[in-house]
């Protein structure tokens, strides 16, 4: 009987401990890259939110704007669906260049360096 009641206490523990410890932030920046509303008001952005919605094979996740030696860059997430060793991020600059791919099979992960020494300002946009 103690051993049932150590498991059921240790599940509810580590329920408690993963559910507050889940990506959802409540207050999202207003302002990106000198622009208020950044996933509506940047274009190329927006276009990009809505190409990764409608591929079946990727959910976006979040996008979080970083600092990297006092210049603003976007790093956007998303989760494969249904395929392996393919990109689950890329970080941008603020006019929408492609900087890094991150993640999946790749001869150098540059995404590891660059979020490892940049700092979060903050989310965007994050899955609800």
């Amino acid at each position: 009987m103690k051993i049932s009641i150590f498991k059921i206490g240790m599940c509810l523990f580590l329920g408690l401990i993963l559910g507050f410890n889940r990506c959802e932030h409540d207050s999202l920046l207003d302002q990106a890259c000198g622009i208020k509303n950044p996933s509506e008001n940047i274009s190329w952005l927006k276009n990009l939110i809505t190409d990764i919605n409608d591929n079946q094979y990727q959910d976006l996740q979040s996008i979080e704007i970083r600092n990297l030696n006092s210049q603003e860059i976007i790093h956007i997430t998303w989760k494969l669906i249904g395929i392996q060793d393919a990109p689950t991020g890329s970080i941008y600059n603020c006019e929408g260049d492609l900087l890094y791919n991150c993640g999946g099979n790749q001869p150098i992960d540059s995404c590891s360096y660059i979020l490892s020494n940049s700092k979060l300002i903050g989310y965007i946009w994050t899955k609800k």
